[in-house]
């Protein structure tokens, strides 16, 4: 079975026209091909078939005014062509529509009420549709292969190109192609060159004249694309220059004639369309006559048509999946129409070259011609202004959206003129009067017709006409618009260029002061660089803390100079700059806004600071001591801290650092230092700020081995790196404390007649010189007060000797200058500890160190600076460190005198047992006790007499408590009576006088 091609390949429209008011009595057929074919490679075929006629299949449903029938999809076998609204009551429309989205394509409101198309799917009727049926007529496929043997071939439709083609067989002469623009000629003047009327009839001279005109652009086409091309007639492409550097255009050749192939003049010259004479149906039953048409084609099939990205890959369409297959009846009815046509030998040509040729048939009704095409509801589309060089634009293009029903590819578009009609805005056909060629609706993405034009006057009544035409060139009424010129473009935002001109200032005055003036510069532009329809500038205005000002846009460069508000010393400030243009219409462009920022320019103040010493951290294990300072931060500026050492800024040595601090602060007082700016070395790479308690804090190292005088200076720097004068920011002497101990001392300790202890502290090996250098008060006479050499001493008691366990006996104490010692002037000290307890060993130690180490040399001022340190410590004079600790002194004190006798009324003896195994209880109610640490305990001493027995001496007892009793064994006979002497031995084995006690039993 032979397929019909595909409308979207290849489709044939036809219309049987009688006394239409556009087209001449007679069949009109129009073959529309996809760009995808290109030009056939022989003249169209046009045959006369009978239609079969049916009921209209599908579902159908009925409302008051409607009636729509949907009917079952076209088939490859059958396919339906024209449909017929009968049995209606009254004056009613039948349309066809698109299956998919219900758009127009066709529809008649006329008796008789027949309407076609290449496929027919969905039918609505309208109006008095009670009663009303539907029935369609339609080809079958197989008509093309039983009437292929003896149909009746109704028009032979050729290309106007003679002589010779490769791509292309039997051509006819260019007076044939314009005589069948001339025999379908409209009746009448389309609204295309007359949008007033009046419609007169046209001489069809008048119309062959125009397609002439125009004609030779398309000539000139076929031959590029048929003679002999040196590529496929697809691949052909064109170039077109215009008149400034580097314009030009490529685009197919092909395209260009199938554009022209849409002017229906145009498409009758090129043999797409032709009047073919009045058919007439042989069943007088069927309103219409089927017509098939076709054409040969030359294809590629591995020609690639479309490519599309999908993900990391690339579909890829050729024209072979779009080819319907090539089986036994489609190469018999192939040869049939390649022996109709005439074309053997260009179907050899093109065969022997790899090219397939395929034949492609399309099926058709000639129905009455359908409605004109209805006034468009034109719509405003995005309007742009033309440049205009040197001046305001006074021209626009503008957009026009068409929202098109049915196949109407055609508009008239006309312009109304100040004498109140209306001019026709298509190009002119040259030559001949008040013709033109049509203009083609385009598609937007969407899916609607757009058109558009220019220029378009501005400051004008503009009002626009559209007449839309369908495939024959018959145009409907038309629809008016008014155009309204399209909104101007504000100003261009200034561009402003600012510089601070800044003014000298006293750095001393602390007033607020303006730091300069604000010079703005605002380039004039020129008509030329303002834009597309924007207008002429007309004036500037400047704002400025609160001051504004316009002037006149001259051309020239505009200059305005403002003074910055007064600042106090070293305060930041920002204003806003705004500027604006203004044009001759009052329009404003957009505000150009930016802030102005600076900071008062005058230098800070330098940092004050006294010639006294400020220590770091006493030195630790670590190998840096700490350098912490603080002072009042100034919001917004920042400190470096800069330092060097007493060797660098050429300062002597002197006895003591205080005196070397001293005299680098008087030499910087002087100016001493500003020759040895280079000497100081930079601390702080990151600059020091203000925390959020507003101090600002320098927090470094020093090695803890530095024993010279440091001079640190801080200098304050603005955000802008402005700084205070380096040579008047004073030096601040910084050091680290002495940790070099003295010599142990010499401690000796003598018991005093209280029982306490006496003890000697003699400092040995202190530096009498450097203590008379730094402290001369000490040995003056009477000593002054200041700082003196002090002592600490340490205690322990019982067996252990380690002055671990010592507990500290003095704070420091003052050591005191002996001048008539022998070996000459030394400093000791004398302490009486008399808190000692009987028997127990004391042992002493004793440590002592020179006098602190002084910030100034006495006598000399504090002067108050701005720095403060975080430690106390740091800003009073440094204390030395103590010396190791002496050989420790011993003593243990005891009473001069051996220990009392007991009271005899405090002792009792009591018999607990006679015998050889007999015992005896003492009890002593006020016996002595010894301390738990003492060197050694109390003793109880007793001997025991029986009757007349010898005295026996039992073992000695330890006293522990001062209500004493013990058991002491002894022989003793049944009933007799005992004697018990007693006596107490102290810790030191004294004995004490022996009392008697009496046992009793």
């Amino acid at each position: 079975m032979i397929p019909f091609a595909s409308p979207e390949l290849l489709s044939l429209y036809a219309v049987a026209a009688e006394g239409d008011p556009d087209l001449v009595d007679g069949t009109h057929v129009r073959f529309v091909p996809s760009d995808l074919l290109g030009l056939p490679i022989a003249p169209w075929l046009v045959w006369q078939a009978p239609l079969m006629a049916a009921a209209m299949p599908g579902s159908a449903w009925k409302t008051a005014k409607r009636y729509d029938v949907a009917t079952v999809p076209n088939d490859r076998e059958f396919r339906y062509v024209a449909a017929e609204a009968i049995g209606a009551g009254g004056p009613l429309t039948i349309s066809i529509l698109d299956v998919q989205d219900l758009r127009l394509v066709t529809r008649r409101s006329l008796s008789r009420y027949v309407v076609g198309a290449p496929a027919v799917e969905r039918v609505r009727l309208e109006g008095a549709v009670g009663g009303a049926s539907v029935r369609v007529y339609g080809l079958h496929q197989k008509m093309l292969v039983d009437f292929a043997r003896d149909a009746k071939l109704v028009a032979k439709l050729a290309l106007p190109i003679e002589g010779e083609c490769f791509w292309y067989e039997n051509g006819v002469s260019r007076d044939e192609g314009l005589y069948r623009a001339k025999k379908g000629a409209p009746r009448r003047f389309p609204p295309l060159d007359r949008p007033d009327g009046p419609f007169d009839p046209l001489d069809p001279g008048s119309e062959a004249d125009r397609v002439a005109a125009g004609a030779g652009e398309v000539d000139r086409a076929l031959e590029s694309l048929l003679r002999a091309p040196a590529v496929e007639p697809w691949n052909v492409r064109r170039t077109e220059f215009g008149p400034g550097l580097n314009e030009q255009a490529s685009f197919d050749e092909m395209d260009s004639v199938h554009v022209a192939s849409c002017d229906p003049g145009l498409a009758r010259y090129l043999g797409f369309s032709d009047q073919i004479g009045v058919l007439k149906s042989s069943n007088r039953d069927i309103p219409c006559v089927g017509l098939i048409g076709a054409g040969l084609f030359a294809v590629d099939p591995e020609r690639v048509i479309e490519q599309r990205a999908f993900g990391p890959f690339t579909l890829v369409t050729r024209m072979k999946d779009r080819l319907p297959p090539l089986g036994p009846d489609e190469k018999a009815f192939m040869e049939f129409v390649v022996k109709q046509a005439g074309a053997e030998r260009v179907v050899e040509r093109l065969s022997a070259k790899g090219f397939e040729i395929r034949c492609f048939a399309a099926p058709a009704a000639a129905v009455p011609p359908p409605d004109l095409p209805v006034p468009p509801a034109v719509l405003l589309r995005s309007a742009s202004w033309i440049l205009r060089e040197g001046g305001v634009a006074t021209m626009f293009r503008q957009g026009f959206s068409l929202p098109i029903e049915g196949v109407a590819p055609l508009v008239a578009m006309a312009k109304l003129r100040k004498d109140g009609r209306f001019e026709p805005l298509a190009r002119e056909a040259p030559g001949v009067a008040e013709r033109h060629f049509p203009m083609l609706i385009g598609t937007a993405d969407g899916g609607e017709g757009i058109v558009s034009h220019a220029p378009v006057q501005a400051d004008f009544d503009n009002v626009f006409r559209f007449n839309v035409g369908d495939l024959f060139g018959r145009y409907g009424d038309p629809a008016d618009i008014a155009v309204p010129d399209p909104a101007r473009p504000a100003p261009p935002a200034p561009a402003p260029r600012t510089y601070v001109r800044r003014a000298l200032l006293d750095d001393q005055a602390s007033v607020p002061l303006s730091a300069g003036t604000l010079e703005v510069r605002v380039a004039s532009p020129d008509v030329d660089s303002i834009g597309a329809g924007g207008r002429a500038i007309a004036k500037l205005t400047l704002s400025f803390a609160g001051e504004t000002r316009s002037r006149a846009v001259d051309g020239a460069e505009l200059f305005e100079a403002f003074a910055l508000p007064p600042l106090g010393p070293q305060q930041p400030g920002s204003w806003p700059l705004e500027a604006w243009f203004v044009d001759d219409h009052g329009a404003a462009s957009p505000v150009s806004a930016q802030a102005i920022s600076i900071v008062d320019p005058r230098r800070p103040k330098p940092i004050v600071s006294g010639p006294a010493i400020i220590w770091t951290s006493r030195p630790g294990p670590s190998p840096d001591v700490e350098l912490r300072l603080g002072w009042e931060g100034a919001p917004g500026q920042a400190y470096r801290a800069w330092i060097a050492d007493q060797d660098g800024l050429g300062l002597a040595r002197a006895p003591t650092r205080a005196a070397v601090a001293v005299a680098g602060y008087q030499k910087q007082r002087a100016g001493g230092l500003a020759p040895l700016a280079d000497r100081f070395r930079l601390l702080t790479d990151i600059p020091i700020t203000a925390g959020p308690d507003g101090r600002a804090r320098l927090e470094t190292t020093l090695p803890r081995t530095l024993s010279t005088v440091n001079f640190l200076r801080v200098v304050p720097e603005t955000p802008e790196g402005v700084t205070a004068d380096f040579d008047a920011c004073d030096v601040t002497p910084v050091a680290v404390p002495d940790d070099r101990p003295p010599p142990p001392p010499r401690l000796t300790v003598s018991e005093t007649d209280g029982g306490g202890a006496r003890l000697t502290i003699e400092a040995m090996g202190f530096d009498m010189d450097a203590i008379a250098a730094q402290e001369p008060g000490l040995f003056a006479t009477p000593p002054r007060p200041g700082p003196q050499p002090e002592f600490r001493l340490r205690r322990a008691s019982g067996p252990v000797e380690d002055p671990l366990y010592a507990r500290r006996l003095t704070g420091a104490s003052a050591l005191r200058l002996d001048r008539d010692d022998p070996g000459g002037p030394r400093f000791v000290a004398t302490f009486d500890d008399g808190d000692l307890i009987p028997f127990v060993r004391h042992l002493w130690w004793a440590e002592v160190r020179l006098p602190a180490e002084r910030r100034l040399p006495e006598g000399v001022l504090l002067v108050a600076g701005d720095f403060a340190p975080d430690n106390a410590g740091q800003s009073q004079d440094a204390p030395r460190p103590f010396s190791p600790l002496s050989a420790p002194a011993a003593l243990t004190p005891a009473p001069k005198d051996p220990p009392a006798a007991l009271e005899a009324g405090n002792v009792t003896a009591e018999v607990l047992a006679s015998g050889a195994a007999g015992r005896v209880r003492l009890t002593v109610a006020d016996a002595p006790v010894a301390h738990a640490q003492a060197i050694a305990p109390y003793l109880l001493r007793v001997w025991i007499r029986a009757e007349d027995g010898d005295p026996q001496r039992a073992a000695d007892a330890p006293v522990t408590a001062e209500i004493f009793t013990t058991e002491i064994e002894a022989a003793i006979d049944d009933g007799a009576t005992a004697r018990v002497w007693i006596a107490v031995v102290d810790p030191l084995g004294r004995e004490s006088p022996t009392i008697e006690v009496a046992a009793t039993v």
